[in-house]
C-alpha cells in the first residue's frame, strides 16, 4: 500500500512553552486507512494534526526535530457535487411564538445538525437579529441590546472567541463581580493553572474549550449558553463540566447546552429542548 504519512520520531514545543507538546512521536498511515488519535485533553491530538496538515511548524512557531512526510496539492472532490451542502435561509430561521423556561435549571438543547440548536442559542444572547424577538426576566423584558448584558455564549468553535497573550489573561477578560479566589478555584477546576502564561491558540482543542468555559463561569453573566462544551474534552473533564453547571445552577444561573452527548445530559440536565426545523418542545427528563 502507499504510505501518505510518515512521521519519524518528531519532537516539538511551541514557543514560549517550557515542556514538549510532541515527544518523539513516530506514525505512518497508508491511502485509505481511517487513524483514531485518543488521548487526555492536552496529550497532543490536535498537535499531530497540525504537524500532518503542516501548520506545525510552517504556521506555529516553535523547536521541532525529527522528520514528517508532508502532502502538497492532496485534493479530493466528489462528483457531479459543487458544493458538500446547502443552507438555505429559511431553514436557519426559528418559530418560537412563545416559551416559558424555568429559572436556575440546566436545560440541554437537542436536535439533529441543521435544526437550529446554535441559532437558537446566539438569539437567546442577541446575536441574532430578529426584531420582535425579547426575554422577559424577574419582571423585566430584555431585547437584543439588552440580553448581550445578561447572557454569555461559549461558541463550539473557541477560536473565535479567545483574544488574549494568555490563559489567565483570557479569563480575567470576562471577570465581573467574581472574586480572585474564584478565579483561582475555577482554573484548578479546569486544570489550566499550570498553562496561566501560555497563550491560548498554542493551546490543544480541549484546553481552549476549558479556556472558554473558565470565561464564561468568571462572568457575571445570568443565562449562560454553551455551545458543545465537552467536544473536544476527555470523560473526566467532560464530567468536570457538568459538575461546575450544577454549581452554576446553584447559584441561581439558567443555563442552555447544546449537546450530543447523552452523558453530559444524564449527568447535570433538568430538561430537554428538542429543537426541530426551528421549532421547540420543552420536557422533563
Amino acid at each position: 500500500m502507499t504510505k501518505v504519512i510518515d512521521i519519524n520520531n518528531v519532537s516539538y514545543t511551541y514557543k514560549n512553552s517550557k515542556e514538549n507538546s510532541l515527544k518523539n512521536i513516530s506514525l505512518s498511515v497508508n491511502q485509505g486507512e481511517t487513524v483514531l488519535l485518543c488521548g487526555e485533553s492536552g496529550s497532543g491530538k490536535t498537535s499531530i494534526l497540525r504537524l500532518i496538515n503542516g501548520l506545525i511548524p510552517h504556521y506555529y512557531q516553535g523547536e521541532m526535530s525529527g522528520e514528517v512526510t508532508e502532502l502538497h496539492n492532496f485534493c479530493f472532490s466528489y462528483h457531479g457535487t459543487k458544493y458538500l451542502f446547502k443552507v438555505k435561509d429559511e431553514y436557519l430561521q426559528l418559530n418560537i411564538p412563545y416559551l416559558e423556561v424555568p429559572q436556575s435549571k440546566i436545560i440541554a438543547v437537542v436536535g439533529e445538525n441543521g435544526a437550529g440548536k446554535s441559532t437558537l442559542l446566539k438569539s437567546i444572547c442577541g446575536l441574532q437579529k430578529i426584531n420582535k424577538a425579547y426575554i422577559e426576566l424577574d419582571g423585566k423584558i430584555y431585547r437584543r441590546k439588552g440580553l448581550v448584558d445578561i447572557t454569555y455564549l461559549v461558541m463550539q468553535d473557541v477560536n473565535h472567541q479567545l483574544f488574549t497573550e494568555s490563559v489567565e489573561t483570557e479569563i480575567l477578560l470576562s471577570k465581573v463581580d467574581c472574586s480572585d479566589d474564584d478565579v483561582k478555584r475555577i482554573m484548578e477546576v479546569f486544570n489550566l493553572t499550570a498553562l496561566k502564561d501560555k497563550h491560548p491558540m498554542a493551546l490543544s482543542g480541549g484546553q481552549k474549550q476549558r479556556v472558554a468555559i473558565a470565561s464564561a463561569l468568571v462572568s457575571n453573566a445570568k443565562i449562560l449558553c454553551f455551545d458543545e462544551p465537552t467536544s473536544g474534552l476527555d470523560y473526566a473533564h467532560m464530567v468536570n463540566v457538568a459538575n461546575t453547571l450544577i454549581d452554576l445552577k446553584r447559584r441561581g444561573k439558567t443555563i442552555f447546552v447544546s449537546t450530543h452527548d447523552s452523558e453530559l445530559i444524564e449527568l447535570c440536565a433538568d430538561y430537554r429542548l428538542v429543537v426541530n426545523n426551528g421549532q421547540v418542545t420543552l420536557g422533563n427528563l
